[in-house]
């Protein structure tokens, strides 16, 4: 669901729980439970909206995040491609040198 549509249809559910609230605030003694009930399905209502604005949010960050990492991928292996490919000197290493004596003719 498009974020923009989500955000007007919590716009409209809040305008109309002011509503209700200010209705409910005329009354100079009890409330009747009816009006309270309602007001109490359009807040869970409105929470249920912020619940789905929220996944919605989530999702799109998540897809910008993996298109990032493709980006960094493709820098990275078209930059270092050169450098992975060859294989690092060894420092502790040291030639072995043998001594080769010619044979004696003849002893």
């Amino acid at each position: 669901m498009d974020k923009k549509l989500i955000i007007e249809q919590i716009n409209r559910n809040i305008e109309t729980i002011v509503e209700q609230t200010q209705a409910i605030s005329q009354y100079e003694k009890k409330i009747p439970q009816i009006e309270i009930d309602i007001v109490m399905g359009n807040l869970r209502d409105l929470y249920e909206r912020f619940v789905v604005l929220n996944s919605a949010n989530n999702q799109k960050i998540e897809i910008k995040l993996e298109k990032q990492v493709v980006v960094e991928k493709t820098f990275h292996e078209e930059v270092f491609a050169a450098d992975i490919e060859k294989p690092a000197p060894v420092a502790d290493e040291k030639p072995v040198m043998e001594e080769i004596i010619p044979e004696e003719k003849n002893r």
